[in-house]
This record gives C-alpha cells, sequence and structure tokens, in this order.
C-alpha cells in the first residue's frame, strides 16, 4: 500500500509524463496538418495543371488538322500554278506562232498588190490594146488575179481575228495566274501563321509539363516528409499515407528507388546480341553500390516479395490507380505480402556489385511497362 505521499507523487509523475506527451504531440499534430494543407494546395494545382494541359492538347490536335488541309491546300494551289504556268506558256507558243503567220500573210498580200499597182503602172497605155485584141482573155487573168488577193486578205483578216482571240485568251490566263499567285500567298500566310500557333502550343505545352513536374516533385517530397513523421509518430495506416492526391499526380516527380544509382540499360527496346532478335526492356537496369537501402518510391501495400525467376528477391508493391512499381535482385527483404508501406520506406538491400546491374526497377500501369522517367523525378533531383 501507498502512503498519501507516495500516491501524491505518482499522481504528480503521471500528470508530468501526460504534459509531457501533449506538448509533444501537438507539434507533431501540427506540423502534419500544415503538410496535409499544402499537399492538398499542390495537388489541387497539379490538377489544374493537367485540366490546362489537356485542353492545350486537345488545341494541339485541332492545330494539326487544321495544319494538315492547310498544306494540302497549298500544295493544290501550287499545282494549280503550275499548270496554269504551262497554259500560259502553250498560249505564248501559240500566239508567236499566230503572229508569224499573220507577217508572212501581210507580206504576201503587200507583195501582191505592189505587183498589181507595178502592172497597172507600167501597162496603163497598153490596157485599151490588150482589151481590144483579147478582151476575155485580159478579163479572166485580172479576174484571177484579184480574185487571189481578196483571198489572201480574207485569210489576213481570219488570222488577225484569231491573234486578236489569242490576245485575249492570254490576258485571261496572265490574270488568272495572277488571282492564283494571291492565293497561293494567302495560303501561305495561313499555314505559317498555323505553325507559329502550334508552335506557341508546344511551348507553353512544354512549359505546363515542366511546371506539372516540378509540383509532383514538391508534392512527392511532402508524401516523404510526412511518411518520416507518420512512422516516426507510428501512424503509418491502413491507407499508407493521407495524402489527397493519388499516385498518378504525382508522376514526374517520385523519388529513386536509391539514393546514389546510375542507369546502365534504360526502358525501350534494344537488340539482344543472344538471340540476335529485337526484344522489349520493360524497366532499368541499375548500377547502385552493394548493400544500398532500396526504398518504396511511392506508399501502398506490398503484393508480393518472394524470390522470382531470372530477376531473384523481387518485390512489388501496389500503389492504388492500378500503379505498380517492381524492385528486384534485392540481397535481402525487409518487408512480406501484404505489409504496408510509406514513400521512402526501406523494402531491402541491393545486391553485391555485379558485371552490369544490381538492381532491377519497373513501373507498370496495370499489365503494361512504362518508361520509370516519366514516373521519376530528374537525375540529381532525386
Amino acid at each position: 500500500m501507498f502512503s498519501c505521499k507516495q500516491r501524491w507523487a505518482w499522481i504528480f509523475l503521471a500528470f508530468v509524463i501526460a504534459a509531457g506527451h501533449c506538448a509533444w504531440a501537438g507539434p507533431q499534430e501540427q506540423q502534419l496538418a500544415e503538410l496535409e494543407r499544402q499537399a492538398a494546395a499542390i495537388a489541387q494545382k497539379l490538377t489544374e495543371l493537367l485540366a490546362r494541359a489537356s485542353a492545350l492538347t486537345s488545341r494541339r490536335e485541332q492545330l494539326e488538322n487544321q495544319l494538315a488541309v492547310a498544306s494540302l491546300r497549298v500544295r493544290q494551289a501550287e499545282t494549280e500554278l503550275q499548270l496554269l504556268a504551262g497554259e500560259l506558256k502553250n498560249a505564248q507558243e501559240k500566239l508567236a506562232a499566230l503572229q508569224k503567220q499573220v507577217a508572212e500573210k501581210q507580206r504576201q498580200v503587200r507583195l501582191r498588190l505592189g505587183t498589181l499597182a507595178a502592172v497597172k503602172t507600167t501597162l496603163e497605155p497598153y490596157l485599151a490594146v490588150a482589151l481590144w485584141s483579147d478582151p476575155k482573155g485580159f478579163s479572166e487573168k485580172l479576174t484571177l488575179l484579184l480574185a487571189v488577193v481578196a483571198y489572201q486578205k480574207k485569210e489576213l483578216q481570219q488570222l488577225e481575228e484569231l491573234a486578236r482571240e489569242q490576245n485575249q485568251a492570254l490576258a485571261a490566263l496572265s490574270q488568272k495566274q495572277e488571282e492564283a499567285r494571291e492565293k497561293l500567298q494567302e495560303l501561305e500566310d495561313r499555314r505559317q501563321q498555323l505553325v507559329a500557333t502550334r508552335r506557341q502550343v508546344l511551348a507553353e505545352l512544354s512549359r505546363l509539363e515542366g511546371e506539372r513536374r516540378q509540383q509532383a516533385t514538391a508534392l512527392s517530397e511532402l508524401a516523404e516528409a510526412q511518411a518520416r513523421l507518420e512512422r516516426l509518430w507510428g501512424r503509418v495506416t491502413e491507407g499508407g499515407n493521407s495524402l489527397p492526391a493519388g499516385v498518378r499526380l504525382l508522376r514526374g516527380g517520385l523519388p529513386w528507388p536509391v539514393e546514389e544509382g546510375r542507369v546502365v540499360r534504360a526502358f525501350g527496346r534494344f537488340r539482344d546480341p543472344r538471340y540476335a532478335t529485337v526484344v522489349l526492356h520493360p524497366g532499368w537496369d541499375l548500377a547502385v553500390p552493394p548493400g544500398a537501402e532500396v526504398k518504396a518510391v511511392a506508399g501502398g501495400r506490398v503484393v508480393y516479395a518472394q524470390f522470382f525467376k531470372s530477376i531473384g528477391n523481387l518485390v512489388i508493391v501496389a500503389h492504388g490507380e492500378d500503379v505498380y512499381t517492381l524492385y528486384g535482385r534485392l540481397a535481402t527483404m525487409f518487408v512480406s505480402g501484404g505489409q504496408r508501406v510509406a514513400m521512402g520506406e526501406p523494402l531491402g538491400l541491393a545486391g553485391p556489385e555485379a558485371r552490369e546491374s544490381n538492381l532491377y526497377f519497373e513501373v507498370r500501369n496495370g499489365t503494361v511497362a512504362q518508361d520509370p522517367a516519366l514516373w521519376l523525378r530528374p537525375k540529381g533531383k532525386q
């Protein structure tokens, strides 16, 4: 049995401990609340950025279609202009030939008219005699000569009429060609405007993507800070971390699974020298310090933590929204199936130094492997 003094001593000690716990818990709660507030604000901004990027992507697709149509119309106008140039050249050549024929006919008519004038001047004193001596023959010859001159005059008139028509056609073609040139210039100006607008949209999309990745990095850093606090305070709950944003909002800003690592084989297709065939490498092969801590890049639930043929010890973490990360070639695993993990929580240790790679990392969207570079923050910022 405790004495009265002892009972009061225990009560006082309990009060001190409780007061100390409350004094420690209060700032922790406030810090977590502040982190959650900041995370919610960044998540909202990320959502707005994604919406703006989606609208700009639609605008870019619309511009691509308009540009394709504009380019097609420019090519059509260029073809029309080339055809008109061919027609104009043919018309010019035809007009030149007609003008040459007209000049030749004019020369022939002038020659025959000159001959008639000379005959008239020279033979005028003898016309009366010829008319009396052989009136029929003289009349026939004179009639024939006048008929030839009249025919040539008529032919000359026809050629001159053809030349006038050809001149009119040439003028119309020239006008048409000028209009085609103006139309082509208008179409080219429109195409250039579309190109400039598309360039601006692409630049804005690039800027938004850069801003989105920065915000995603900031959000993931908040997630790391919150996870550290929750682990320190023992508050890693059933849902992993309590960020209001899904893992997809963190795309491009997630931390690397190791603090020091070098990608020795990136994601993508490569030619396998063993089988002389092109295959898809679905993740990253990393060279990391032997025994380095391998950490979860985001909060989630461990769905697999066993030995897997060709990869060795393998941990698979489900992050929700059908997103998974895989960590292979581990020397030791710290987690087991069904366990909840927070962002930055150690999953195991990297294997010993290998000739090429001692850590494998992969990101999957459902069953489809995606390039980890799309999900992790840029090298040097991890």
